[in-house]
Order: C-alpha cells, then sequence, then structure tokens
C-alpha cells in the first residue's frame, strides 16, 4: 500500500508556501493523483459498493434520507471511519470521498498530522478555519489536537478546485435519521385561559442537530422549521386558538405560549460554550435562552400566521430578540430598516406584549440579514 517518494513528490504545496515531500507512510492508494492509483482504490470501493457511481448513489441517498449536504458530509466522513478506524487513512479516505462527491474540500498538513477542511455555505464559530485562495474552510475532520506553526495545503494536480461547490445546510427540511419520537408538553396562561400543547420531537433529528458546529445566526435560522408533524400540531392549535384575533393579539398569544412553555436559562450558566439551537431542539431540552426562544417564536408565527420576521441582536445587552414586519402604515412599529417596519417582540422575558422590550427603540440593534 505504500507509495515511493518520488510519487508522494508529486504533490505540491499552497501558492506562497514552502514546496513539502508529503511522508510516503501518510500517503496510500486512496488519495494518490496518479491514474493507476486510483484505479486500485476504486477496486477497493468496490468491496463497499460505492465504486465510480458514488456522486450518483450519494445523490440517491441524500433524497431517500432527505439529507442535505452538510448530512451527506458527514455520512461520508462516518464512512471512512467505519472502513479506517479513527486513524489518519480515515482522514485521508474521508477527503478523498468529499472530493469524489463533487464537493470543495482541501487536504492540509500540519504538525505531522493530516487535517479536512471543508468550505461551508455558512458561517460558523469557535471552529477552526483556514483561507484559501480567497474562500473559507472550516475544519471538518482531524484525528490530533490543536497545533502550533503553519498550516500546508495540498491539492491532487489532477483535481479541477474550481468546479467543486460549497457545502449548503436546508434547515427548514427534517432529515429521515430515525423514527423515534419523543413529546413535549407545554402549559401557559394567556387572558386568564390556561393552554395546553403537546408536541412530538423526532430525537434522532434533535441528537444530529446537537452535534452541528456552532452556526452563526442569520438567516439559516429564520428560515427553520419544527418537523412537519410538530408544525402540523402546532399551527392547527395555534389557528384555532386565536380564531378571530387580530395581528397583534396573535402575537400576544404565541409570545405567551414562548415565554412561559420553555424555561430561560443562559447557555453559559450550565454548558461549556454557547449553543444557536434549531426550533426542535427546544422541545427536548430543560432550558433555552434568548435566540432559542426568538428562534422557535419567528418559526411558529411564519408557520401558523405567515407572519414574517428576523432575529435582531443588541450588541451591548448580548441580547437576541424577534423583528416581525408590519404591513405599511401600521400603528405601533418599534423602527424601520430597509424600507420595512419592525415590532420588537420579546420571547425571553415573561409578561412583555408585543412592542414592549428592554432594547433602546432609537439604536435596538442590528437585524441579522
Amino acid at each position: 500500500e505504500g507509495v515511493s517518494p518520488s510519487v508522494a513528490d508529486s504533490w505540491s504545496a499552497a501558492p506562497m508556501a514552502k514546496r513539502t515531500v508529503v511522508p510516503a507512510s501518510w500517503l496510500r492508494a486512496p488519495v494518490l493523483p496518479e491514474s493507476a492509483d486510483h484505479l486500485k482504490f476504486d477496486a477497493r470501493l468496490e468491496q463497499w459498493g460505492l465504486a465510480a457511481g458514488l456522486p450518483a448513489r450519494l445523490e440517491q441517498l441524500k433524497s431517500d434520507w432527505q439529507l442535505d449536504d452538510y448530512a451527506a458530509a458527514l455520512v461520508l466522513r462516518s464512512l471512512a471511519l467505519q472502513c479506517q478506524g479513527n486513524t489518519q487513512d480515515a482522514v485521508l479516505m474521508s477527503w478523498f470521498l468529499l472530493r469524489q462527491a463533487g464537493y470543495d474540500a482541501i487536504l492540509g498538513f500540519a504538525s505531522g498530522q493530516p487535517r479536512v477542511y471543508l468550505r461551508l455555505a455558512f458561517m460558523t464559530e469557535g471552529t477552526l478555519f483556514v483561507p484559501w485562495m480567497g474562500k473559507r474552510y472550516t475544519l471538518f475532520h482531524t484525528i490530533s489536537g490543536p497545533w502550533r506553526g503553519s498550516e500546508r495545503i495540498f491539492l491532487s494536480p489532477k483535481e479541477p478546485q474550481t468546479l467543486a461547490q460549497a457545502v449548503f445546510m436546508r434547515p427548514g427540511s427534517a432529515p429521515r435519521l430515525g423514527t423515534a419520537q419523543a413529546w413535549r408538553s407545554i402549559r401557559f396562561v394567556h387572558g386568564n385561559r390556561e393552554y395546553a400543547l403537546s408536541l412530538p420531537y423526532r430525537k434522532h433529528w434533535v441528537a444530529y442537530l446537537d452535534d452541528l458546529p456552532v452556526i452563526s445566526l442569520g438567516p439559516l435560522f429564520v428560515h427553520s422549521a419544527l418537523s412537519p408533524e410538530a408544525r402540523r400540531m402546532a399551527s392547527d392549535s395555534l389557528r384555532r386558538w386565536a380564531g378571530g384575533m387580530t395581528r397583534m393579539q396573535q402575537l400576544h398569544l404565541l409570545l405567551s405560549l414562548v415565554q412561559q412553555g420553555f424555561s430561560y436559562r443562559r447557555d453559559r450558566d450550565y454548558l461549556p460554550s454557547d449553543q444557536h439551537n434549531f426550533p426542535e431542539q427546544p422541545l427536548a431540552a430543560a432550558y433555552a435562552d434568548c435566540e432559542d426562544k426568538a428562534v422557535l417564536f419567528l418559526s411558529l408565527a411564519r408557520d401558523a400566521f405567515r407572519i414574517k420576521g428576523q432575529l435582531l441582536y443588541n450588541e451591548s445587552q448580548e441580547h437576541i430578540a424577534a423583528a416581525v414586519e408590519l404591513p405599511p402604515q401600521s400603528p405601533g412599529a418599534s423602527f424601520s430598516q430597509h424600507g420595512i417596519a419592525y415590532l420588537i417582540c420579546e420571547p425571553a422575558f415573561t409578561g412583555f406584549k408585543p412592542g414592549e422590550t428592554r432594547l433602546p427603540l432609537r439604536e435596538p440593534g442590528r437585524l441579522l440579514l
């Protein structure tokens, strides 16, 4: 399985970096640019049912399981780990599979260890990344810890890097990762009446979302949604309860649900780091913080009442609220940006009505567009 130093030397380093010979022990048939070595690896892939048809088969898998690009990339990484164990070969193999599938992945070496970086179409926080050719690549697969010194990037000279695509997420669609369900019971009081709502959540999907890197707050969260069954049950109940209500009364009802139905607690008070959760995750969690509640509130407002909105971030108070769009000339607007009137809603604070906020209205913050 080993290769000669002359073959290893055919790999070229990144521009502006020193040319480096990759140790032959690191380069096995899966990642060599030579056609003969690719044929060797194709023969090995046939044993796993992949071979040269990997892109087409991956597309079929994505369709069957309703996977987005990021979930498909995780499947490929998992395959490499199952085939090679938690080894350097698994890292190299995952890079090869990602490239074969058409994803924009690069291979880096630092402190004697290979690392796979993936170009994501969304931003993450607290995750290592490297700039390369004017693009940002996020660490995706490694078996080593932190290192010092520069990163050296290696690409097969026969692979057209420009044709590779970034990895997208589709947070509004739940993948078919399993059938296990659990239920969340929500109780709240509104207008001297007690309400009760039970919503299902998909346990496997929540586990998948929990394992994602911390994704930067923005459009991905605004357009995210509950699983189809939870979305349907929540929307049906809210529409039934809100029959005959005005838009402001609908928002007030929804605020009462999110404010009282989910106990507030900051991530830093019980978790090792800050987390940004999609709407399904608070159903399975003991607590929710301001951004979790704002994301859930916007999801329910859109699906139940067709009310659009954005996340509003106030840096000085380190606080996230919801800002819902109002029709033109509507009274009670909190502020306007980009020609659109917005009403601030505070899902995090119990008792706050639509338009009531602790944020200064002159400078409430910026919309996370």
